[in-house]
Order: C-alpha cells, then sequence, then structure tokens
C-alpha cells in the first residue's frame, strides 16, 4: 500500500507547528508528519496516554523534551516516548512519527 502525500490531511495547525495526518479511508494509520517552527505544543507538554510513540527527525534540528530530560536532534536521529511520557519539541524541524 502507498499513501500518495497529496493525500495527508491537516489534523492540526498553529502559528508553531502543523500536524498532518495520513490515512486510508476511515482507517487511520497512526503515521503523522510535523512541520515545527518553534515549539510543539506551544505550552505544557504532550503526554502519551495509550502508546509508545516513535519520532524521526527527517529535516531540521531542535531539542525534544522528554519527561525532563533535554536532548538536541538533528536530521536522521530517532525519538522514543514510553506510554505516559511527558514530552514537547522545540526547534525547526520535520518529524515523522508512529504510534506503536
Amino acid at each position: 500500500m502507498i499513501i500518495k502525500n497529496e493525500e495527508k490531511q491537516i489534523k492540526e495547525q498553529t502559528e508553531n507547528y502543523i500536524v498532518y495526518d495520513y490515512k486510508v479511508g476511515s482507517l487511520q494509520t497512526g503515521l503523522n508528519t510535523y512541520e515545527i517552527h518553534g515549539r510543539m505544543p506551544e505550552k505544557n507538554y504532550m503526554i502519551t496516554r495509550k502508546s509508545d510513540r516513535v519520532f524521526i527527525v527527517m529535516e531540521g534540528t531542535g531539542v525534544s523534551y522528554v519527561d525532563g530530560i533535554a536532548r538536541t536532534v538533528d536530521k536522521g536521529d530517532v525519538v522514543l516516548v514510553t506510554t505516559g511520557a511527558k514530552f514537547y519539541f522545540e526547534g525547526y524541524m520535520t518529524l515523522a512519527g508512529l504510534k506503536k
């Protein structure tokens, strides 16, 4: 199966980031891309409530904050966020994200 780039849909958009969702019919794949130009989310943090999440830095550079630990990330780096973890990203980067 191939999901073409033009089939992605905007899931969320703010001044600092855009989240795209990839779907096949009524099936949500759990695959998203994130274009970040600042901080995501803009305030506080996100929490993975149902499953682990994997983020791959496709372009750019920034910082990932996972459970209070800050790490610089660059193109090609992978960030694993386990269930229940608090996290956010800051920088100028494109991420691919997959829910387990």
